[in-house]
């Protein structure tokens, strides 16, 4: 078991890259019709409400956000949610690299992995596809914190710990 993080994601999400994945899931998804807006009035609405964001200092100076995603803005989770889907499933696609278990919340991921090179080679392979860099946390003694509760392996069964 092992616990990967991605370090300072909503500050890392590449905002054009992103607003490209957004627009082929909307505009090109294999089962659903696009929506009624044109894409190009989507891709300049998602670019001005991402872009340039304002936000006061505690010295009440006025500063521009212009890398990454402020975390207050309505639409943060949603880009982080596509950045990280994308990754996952460009990543995840290679059959060498899919985990035995592979659940994620935002940036914290929680994988069981066959052995550490490759848990290595997963991490480089998220690393080369984007522009995020990954720490982690290898389980001690079958257990491992993650979102807040230990988790404790045995008998390949998961479940919170005690301790």
């Amino acid at each position: 078991m092992v616990s990967l993080d991605v370090e300072s994601l909503f500050s890392h999400v590449p905002i054009l890259p992103t607003i490209e994945i957004i627009l082929i899931s909307v505009y090109r998804h294999p089962e659903l019709p696009p929506p009624k807006i044109l894409e190009n009035i989507l891709k300049n609405l998602l670019h001005d409400c991402m872009t340039e964001t304002p936000f006061r200092s505690p010295t009440v100076q006025l500063y521009l956000q212009v890398e990454g995603v402020a975390m207050s803005l309505p639409l943060g989770s949603p880009f982080t949610d596509y950045c990280m889907c994308s990754l996952d499933n460009t990543v995840l696609q290679d059959p060498g690299l899919k985990p035995v278990t592979y659940c994620r919340c935002v940036d914290e991921i929680f994988i069981e992995i066959r052995s550490e090179s490759h848990l290595i080679d997963i991490k480089l392979a998220m690393e080369t596809a984007s522009v995020l860099h990954f720490t982690y946390e290898l389980n001690i003694y079958n257990k491992i914190p993650f979102l807040d509760i230990l988790i404790h392996s045995q008998d390949n069964t998961y479940f919170p710990s005690a301790e």
